[in-house]
């Protein structure tokens, strides 16, 4: 069994990554941490996948609920 990280870090309210200037160049370091398990998908796949969620996310006036 792989060792496990200590820690993970989930910024679900892009409070984190929205920090830096250019989000999408923090998320480009992080997804290419992880690109042998992206199942297929490319590093530029994954980074617009993710700016469009936090787009369609921040779009909406509302709080959202899970």
């Amino acid at each position: 069994m792989p060792q496990l990280p200590k820690a993970i870090l989930f910024d679900l309210d892009d409070t984190i990554i929205s920090a830096y200037g250019r989000p999408e160049r923090a998320w480009a370091a992080v997804v290419g941490e992880f690109a042998s398990a992206l199942g297929g998908l490319s590093q530029n796949e994954i980074v617009a996948a993710i700016g469009a969620a936090a787009a369609a996310f921040w779009a909406v006036p509302e709080p959202h609920r899970i």
